[in-house]
């Protein structure tokens, strides 16, 4: 069985979705904790641009996977 070398890119995409889903969390838990209105909707609005970026981060992880 040969063993896969993986590119840059590859490895750059790991990092960023982990990194990425590790923000979300935090942002979640942060949201959870929150009492003053204003806060609550940074963190809606701060919840859902790390959703993205996390959709968009995985959508270039599949296509190098099938490149």
């Amino acid at each position: 069985m040969k063993k896969r070398e993986y590119s840059d890119e590859y490895h750059w995409l790991r990092a960023q979705i982990s990194r990425t889903r590790s923000e979300l969390e935090a942002v979640e838990n942060h949201f959870g904790q929150a009492t003053d209105p204003v806060l609550i909707d940074c963190y809606i609005y701060e919840r859902k641009a790390i959703h993205l970026r996390y959709q968009f981060l995985l959508r270039q992880f599949k296509h190098l996977e099938n490149a």
